[in-house]
């Protein structure tokens, strides 16, 4: 028995019409699981961007508030975003967090002020550059 190689050709093309559906849908499939992934990804690392650094512009308010009324009220909001934004800090610049922190529980005003000019902006804008 001789099969003619146009019914082969028939054959393979039918099964081929088949499949090719299937195997387009899997494609595009994974191609979006993909690229949803990245845009989760990219999602969560946006909205934890934005919350740090509202936490830093909260901290530098409360800062700026409590030099112009140095109050108890505008101390103890100061110490709250302090804290809000202390697990942000590298490790390396802790130490700057910490002094800059005491020099303000001991009230000491000016140094507050030194340390926050010439250590804690430039330290606080590295963090933020670097997210």
């Amino acid at each position: 028995m001789k099969i003619d190689s146009t019914v082969t050709l028939s054959i393979i093309l039918a099964i081929v019409a088949l499949f090719a559906p299937i195997f387009t849908t899997m494609i595009n499939n994974r191609y979006k699981i993909k690229m949803k992934q990245i845009d989760l990804l990219n999602e969560k690392y946006t909205n934890e961007t934005l919350h740090v650094k509202k936490l830093f512009e909260s901290f530098l308010q409360d800062y700026g508030i409590y030099q112009g009324d140095q109050k108890t009220v505008a101390l103890e909001n100061l110490k709250g975003s302090y804290y809000k934004c202390l697990p942000y800090v590298p490790k390396k610049h802790s130490a700057e967090f910490i002094n800059f922190y005491n020099t303000l529980v001991d009230r000491h005003a000016y140094d507050s002020k030194q340390i926050m000019n010439e250590k804690l902006i430039f330290v606080i804008k590295d963090i933020l550059d670097g997210l």
